[in-house]
């Protein structure tokens, strides 16, 4: 039986990725850890995480094997850009969170004397990067 996924949002931080959505109508949040054999090159791997944003055993978890699978496997094609990543409404972040896209994304001027929200949205609009 194949699982529903709708993915909320995707960020890439420093240490990996953090995901939220819905699996079959449930609310999830997953990171990534780095996983592999010792001399190997680790991978990340997304973890579902619940209580107090850790792991937890399948016996007390709200999902199943196949829906931390199916979370799994999806986030993973997601970050391999197989998957489209959600939209951001950029209009809801603030003008702190804009100017942090734009440092992220190489911008200039974002710091520039009488910018406005409506001026970061454009410049990030205008930046779209595929994937």
């Amino acid at each position: 039986m194949a699982k529903t996924i709708k993915l909320i949002s995707f960020t890439e931080l420093i240490s990996g990725f953090a995901a939220t959505g819905y699996c079959d109508g449930k609310p999830f949040i997953a990171r990534t850890i780095l996983y592999g054999k010792k001399g190997k090159k680790k991978e990340p791997i997304f973890k579902v995480v619940e209580e107090g944003n850790t792991a937890v055993s399948l016996s007390e978890s709200r999902f199943s094997r196949g829906d931390r699978i199916a979370i799994a496997r999806y986030l993973k094609q997601v970050r391999l850009c197989e998957i489209e990543k959600p939209e951001e409404d950029l209009n809801t972040l603030s003008l702190r969170q804009l100017r942090e896209k734009c440092k992220q994304q190489g911008l200039r001027g974002y710091w520039s004397k009488g910018i406005k929200k409506g001026d970061l949205v454009n410049m990030l609009n205008a930046c779209k990067k595929p994937c």
